[in-house]
């Protein structure tokens, strides 16, 4: 229990510190990672070939994608998936 809590506190801190302060002033990237249909995190889940490239396009580019809807929801996702494996790993 006490593994999850502090799984659940990291991401906490994660997930909070790529917030900007002003977000409405972030500007969004429209590039190759952008498309026209913004994938959802658990899509994402779902779709781990396609996760695993776009956050491997959105690492080598990061300057230019990081503000990317895709990105971020990709991210978010391989960071759960991470998460998931882990506790399956504590678990066992």
């Amino acid at each position: 229990m006490q593994l999850k809590t502090i799984l659940v506190v990291t991401a906490s801190f994660a997930v909070l510190s790529g917030c900007s302060e002003d977000a409405s002033q972030a500007p969004v990237a429209t590039s190759e990672a952008a498309t026209s249909v913004v994938q959802t995190v658990s899509w994402y889940l779902e779709h781990d070939a396609e996760r695993e490239a776009l956050v491997k396009r959105c690492k080598d580019n990061r300057g230019e994608l990081e503000k990317d809807p895709n990105c971020l929801n990709a991210r978010e996702a391989d960071f759960i998936h991470m998460q998931e494996r882990i506790m399956q790993i504590g678990g066992k």
